[in-house]
C-alpha cells in the first residue's frame, strides 16, 4: 500500500495512467470516497455532478447542516490537540460560522431547500441540542492520544485504480488500539447491522492506517459516533472490526465501481431514496431531463 498526505494537484503528463483516467474524467488525479458513493447510488447523478459538472438545482439544507456540525467537531478536537479545553459555545460559533460560508459561496443563485417545518433558525436550535449532547458524552473526550483530526490522504489500492482520497474524520490512540473514527448525523438511530453495513469507508480508513497501526504493534478499530436530528438528540458510539476481509471487500467494490465509470455506465436509478434531494433531478432524463 502507498499512501500519502493528499497533494495539490500534478500535471497529467506525469500522473499514473489510472490517475490520468481521473483527471479527464472527473477534473481530479483521484477519485474520493464520496464519488464511488455517488456512482453506486445513482450513475446519472455521478455523471451530472462529477463529469458533466452540472449545476446543481438547489443546495439541500442536510447537506449544509451535516458540514456545518462537522466543522463544530472538528473545532472541538483541534482546539483540544493544542492543549486547549472548548466549550459547548466555541462549538456553536463553528457551526454558524460555517453554515454562513456555505451559504456565501452558495451564491443568490442557488438556494437553500429545507425539509418540511425547517428552516435556518430551527436547525441552529436543533445544533444547539447537538452539540449539547455531544460535549456531554464520552465521544468528546476520547480516552486515548489525538493524531490526526480531518487528515486528507491518498492511497493507492492498485495499479489499476486510481488513487483514493480518504478524509478521516479522528484518529486516536489507545492502550489497545488505533481508533479511527466517522462522526454521522443521523434522523433515527443506527443499528450495530446498520454499522457494519456502512462500514466500507471506515475499512478504506484502515487501509490507510494499517502500516502506521502495525509499526506501533497494534490493531485498527473502526467508530462511528452518530448524533440524531431529533427534538431530543441521541449519541451513539458503535464500533467496527477492521478486518482484512472488510478491507479487501471494499476494494474491489471500488474497483468494480471505477470500471463502470470508465465503461460510462451513467444510467438513472430512481428511487425515493435517492430522488427526493437529488440535486440534479431537473436535468435527469427519467424525469424529463437531458
Amino acid at each position: 500500500m502507498t499512501a500519502t498526505m493528499a497533494p495539490s494537484v500534478a500535471s497529467p503528463v506525469s500522473l499514473r495512467p489510472a490517475n490520468q483516467q481521473a483527471q479527464l474524467l472527473t477534473g481530479r488525479p483521484y477519485v474520493s470516497f464520496s464519488q464511488i458513493s455517488s456512482m453506486r447510488s445513482c450513475p446519472k447523478r455521478f455523471q451530472l455532478h462529477y463529469v458533466n459538472d452540472a449545476r446543481p438545482d438547489f443546495l439541500p439544507a442536510s447537506l449544509v447542516y451535516g458540514s456545518a456540525i462537522h466543522a463544530a467537531v472538528e473545532t472541538c478536537f483541534h482546539a483540544m490537540m493544542a492543549g486547549l479545553h472548548p466549550s459547548a459555545g466555541d462549538l456553536l460559533h463553528a457551526y454558524r460560522l460555517s453554515w454562513q460560508e456555505q451559504k456565501s459561496a452558495a451564491g443568490k443563485d442557488l438556494s437553500i431547500r429545507y425539509a418540511k417545518d425547517q428552516d435556518e433558525a430551527v436547525l441552529g436550535e436543533m445544533a444547539d441540542r447537538m452539540i449539547t449532547t455531544f460535549m456531554a458524552s464520552p465521544a468528546s473526550q476520547p480516552r486515548g492520544t489525538l493524531l490526526g483530526v480531518e487528515e486528507e490522504f491518498r492511497v493507492m489500492l492498485d495499479r489499476g485504480l486510481p488513487d483514493v482520497l480518504a478524509r478521516v474524520d479522528l484518529v486516536y490512540e489507545t492502550d489497545n488500539a488505533i481508533v479511527v473514527r466517522d462522526f454521522k448525523t443521523s434522523r433515527a438511530k443506527w443499528s450495530q447491522q446498520k454499522a457494519e453495513e456502512s462500514a466500507d469507508q471506515l475499512f478504506l480508513y484502515g487501509r490507510v492506517l494499517r502500516e502506521m497501526a502495525r509499526s506501533m504493534n497494534k490493531p485498527v478499530q473502526g467508530e462511528f459516533v452518530v448524533l440524531t436530528k431529533q427534538k431530543t438528540v441521541q449519541l451513539q458510539m458503535l464500533s467496527v472490526a477492521i478486518t482484512g476481509e472488510g478491507i479487501r471487500r471494499t476494494q474491489d467494490a471500488i474497483a468494480i465501481t471505477w470500471q463502470a465509470v470508465l465503461a460510462g455506465n451513467f444510467y438513472p436509478n430512481p428511487s425515493p431514496m435517492n430522488c427526493v434531494t437529488c440535486q440534479y433531478k431537473s436535468q435527469c432524463p427519467a424525469f424529463g431531463g437531458h
